[in-house]
């Protein structure tokens, strides 16, 4: 009897342990806006997975990232590059605290991109293989925090079991 019942919690403690570091992986997407004479405008989008996050809020790898149109390779896909974000662990909502990157949009390196935002300093620079397509002031949008569905769903029906085995249990 005694057994069995350590079974169950092992195993619900365990499963619960398990959901709640997929829970945990947020996808934080903001706007990358270009200062176009005055008027802030945007020219891409980012969006980083918070378990990517090392245990300062560094993130080296990005989920999605657009420039100009060009959905950009990662870094191991293109082979080289720079890419480097930071998060606030405590505070998703607050979005990117630094971000800093210098990526071509594909192997040809046709486009050349680099940027940086920090709360002190802020630049963008696009490059074609003609020269320089694009330079000024950059910054971020309002981030939006959202957790993918199946990490969703997969909570509900782990509460949806833990009360069925109550249930069964009384």
């Amino acid at each position: 009897m005694f057994n069995k019942l350590f079974l169950k919690v092992l195993l619900s403690v365990s499963l619960s342990v398990a959901a709640l570091s997929s829970a945990n992986a947020a996808l934080i997407t903001q706007d990358i806006l270009f200062d176009d004479q005055g008027t802030w405008a945007s020219i891409g989008e980012i969006t980083v997975v918070t378990a990517e996050a090392d245990k300062f809020g560094y993130i080296s790898e990005w989920y999605d990232f657009t420039l100009l149109g060009f959905d950009l390779l990662t870094v191991a896909e293109s082979g080289g590059g720079l890419f480097e974000a930071e998060i606030d662990l405590a505070d998703f909502s607050a979005g990117l605290q630094f971000l800093s990157f210098d990526l071509s949009e594909s192997n040809l390196g046709t486009y050349a991109f680099n940027g940086i935002v920090s709360a002190q300093f802020s630049f963008f620079d696009a490059f074609t293989s003609n020269g320089l397509a694009l330079f000024g002031e950059i910054k971020l949008g309002d981030a939006n925090v959202s957790v993918p569905e199946p990490e969703t769903a997969f909570l509900l029906l782990m509460a949806v079991a833990g009360l069925m085995a109550r249930r069964k249990s009384l």
